[in-house]
């Protein structure tokens, strides 16, 4: 069994969030933030430099925003595990990130508990939606490809 910490990306315009959460990520011993990055633009160059298992990535940020990266990180690297961490939770948004080739949708209303979960579950191949959502959560299965 690997006992490697899941090397995690964040990816969010707003300072404060992405260190507080590397903070707090950082307190568990299974997970190591292995980069940050402030746009879209930054985060797809950060994705292929470090490689990451899991990248969380938000949404709208200036620049191209998380829709964009996720669309070109995922036409290059197929298998990449992006978590999209968002305000945002209109389902039409969610089916349509989801069907982009996001592993997972966590919205920022959840706590951490929530996002470290959502990073295990994605680094073990698992579809991960935000339980906030559930009535998207029910019609969503399996695993990821």
């Amino acid at each position: 069994m690997n006992n490697d910490p899941i090397k995690v990306i964040l990816v969010d315009d707003h300072f404060i969030v992405r260190a507080g959460y590397r903070r707090l990520l950082e307190s568990t011993a299974d997970i190591c933030v292995v980069a940050e990055a402030e746009n879209g633009e930054t985060g797809c160059i950060a994705y292929f430099e470090y490689k990451p298992d899991v990248m969380i990535l938000d949404l709208n940020m200036p620049g191209i925003g998380g829709f964009e990266a996720l669309r070109r990180i995922k036409a290059k690297d197929p298998a990449a595990r992006i978590l999209i961490f968002s305000m945002n939770d209109n389902v039409t948004t969610i089916q349509r990130i989801l069907a982009a080739g996001a592993a997972g949708y966590l919205t920022k209303q959840s706590g951490i508990g929530q996002m470290i979960e959502a990073i295990r579950q994605v680094h073990q191949g698992k579809l991960y939606i935000d339980s906030l959502l559930s009535p998207l959560r029910s019609k969503q299965e399996g695993s990821i490809k």
